[in-house]
């Protein structure tokens, strides 16, 4: 799909193209550790999911890793999750383009969301985990790519947790 945003062509669609806007609209000549910031501001103001939060320390303390995959900036998750106590092994999420330690407003490749965030998770599993079984929570329909891909799959609404879809088969 194409669509033209003050000017110029974009090809992934109207959402993305509204979202690109965004990013160049509020990131443009800040400095990284504004994310920082805004990931403490954040934190201090959401409240997580409890029932989501109660699983993931409950995997984490068997030993399990957690990936966190979000469409928001990488350095304020990591920030949020910090903030809240939540051990992290790694982020999946969309990246700011920086020059010199100053945001462009531009995004280092695509918005970490839908196909993409699903290809990004799994080529994250590929590459450091043999074989892993993966419990995945998410919304509904956005993360729908990387919910069909689970061992496990779970759509959070509110304070509730359904679960998405059957087991994978594994070869």
């Amino acid at each position: 799909m194409l669509a033209l945003i003050k000017g110029r062509w974009l090809w992934r669609g109207p959402r993305a193209a509204i979202k690109e806007a965004m990013y160049r609209r509020m990131l443009r000549g800040k400095f990284e550790s504004d994310l920082a910031a805004a990931g403490r501001d954040i934190a201090r103001r959401v409240t997580l999911n409890r029932p989501v939060v109660s699983r993931i320390r409950q995997l984490t303390a068997q030993g399990h890793d957690l990936i966190v995959a979000s469409a928001s900036l990488t350095p304020i998750v990591q920030t949020i999750l910090e903030e809240k106590g939540l051990p992290v092994s790694r982020i999946v999420g969309s990246r700011a383009e920086a020059e010199a330690g100053r945001l462009t407003g531009n995004l280092v490749g695509f918005e970490c969301f839908g196909k993409v965030k699903a290809r990004r998770v799994a080529h994250i599993l590929d590459t450091f985990y043999a074989k892993p079984y993966v419990i995945a929570f998410g919304n509904w329909p956005d993360d729908g790519p990387m919910l069909v891909d689970a061992d496990e799959a779970y759509i959070v609404k509110g304070n509730d947790i359904v679960q998405f879809a059957p087991n994978r088969p594994r070869p």
